[in-house]
């Protein structure tokens, strides 16, 4: 009943109802005309009818769908939703590219997740313009991985069926952390060298964690969302338990075919997992020195010739 006083409500219009009523003013004129003329008339009389109806119809349904997006649109904008990507794999490009745009513009990174493997990886999916701010101790760099010695992770790792959950966990934790840990303290070397100063790095010295400005972190309970926290905005991918086959082929992980949700910050979605990420990293298991450790063994070597390099420049015994 709605539906169709709306319809009429927009068949009444002045311009619809000139329409119509020439509509059937030619097809009277096509009784009195002898053919063609009639024939003519007729047609043109059954188009304009046509019109008439058929437009306020399509038009109604345009209108009810235009409101429906508007309502939409304004609720995301109340929230704080800046864009939405369909998953990391079917909008891969796009939301590669927001993440790019939004840590060119950052001084931080905080990631919260269950491995980042490819993301962290000096070869995966990142933009060179991540892996740039990611490499560099100017930028304040938050790691919150799910524990791979956990019941969580164990569990995580039975919902995903074939996936190497466990296994990707420790590759982040002692490769591809270890990895950007290694480069940050080559640049300080070499910044260092720079000065004639040489590096005085070990990694046993909280001023070295300091400089290196890097934290990593694991947490024990089960996971909920990841969340790539920035300065200005935020992108999150709820986790679940449930699998559907139909969609995630097995050996896949299942967040990779979750919508991405995207907030700027101050809005409520943003504040809301700000705090949950903060309240999650108060709470988790201080990684910092077993990552350093490890990249400080691999980086002696390096260190040592930058050392002997700079002492040689500047005439130091």
């Amino acid at each position: 009943m709605r539906t169709a006083r709306g319809m009429l409500g927009i068949m009444g219009r002045p311009v619809f109802l000139v329409l119509n009523g020439m509509g059937i003013g030619f097809l009277c004129l096509s009784q009195a005309f002898p053919s063609p003329w009639g024939m003519v008339s007729a047609t043109i009389g059954s188009a304009f009818v046509t019109i008439g109806i058929t437009l306020p119809v399509a038009l109604y349904f345009q209108i009810q769908s235009n409101a429906e997006a508007f309502k939409i649109l304004n609720t995301c904008s109340r929230v704080g939703i800046e864009s939405m990507f369909a998953s990391r794999k079917h909008d891969a490009g796009a939301l590669s590219d927001a993440i790019a745009a939004a840590v060119s513009k950052s001084n931080s990174v905080s990631l919260l997740g269950i491995a980042f493997r490819t993301f962290t990886d000096p070869s995966g999916e990142s933009r060179e313009t991540v892996r740039q701010k990611m490499n560099s101790p100017s930028t304040h760099l938050r790691v919150l991985l799910l524990d791979p010695d956990s019941v969580a992770a164990r569990d995580r790792a039975k919902i995903e069926i074939g996936n190497a959950t466990i296994d990707d966990i420790k590759y982040t934790l002692h490769n591809n952390l270890v990895a950007i840990a290694v480069e940050r303290i080559r640049q300080l070397t070499r910044a260092s060298s720079r000065q004639g100063a040489g590096s005085t790095f070990d990694g046993s010295l909280f001023s070295d964690r300091l400089k290196l400005n890097m934290e990593v972190r694991t947490y024990d309970v089960e996971p909920v969302v990841s969340i790539r926290l920035f300065d200005d905005t935020m992108f999150s991918e709820q986790y679940h338990r449930g699998r559907p086959e139909e969609l995630v082929p097995v050996g896949s992980c299942i967040g990779k075919y979750m919508p991405v949700t995207q907030y700027r910050r101050g809005s409520t979605g943003f504040q809301f997992l700000q705090s949950h990420f903060e309240n999650l990293w108060s709470e988790a298991k201080d990684r910092t020195q077993d990552v350093l450790d490890e990249a400080f063994r691999r980086d002696t070597g390096y260190r040592s010739a930058a050392i002997v390099e700079s002492r040689g420049a500047t005439g130091a015994t």
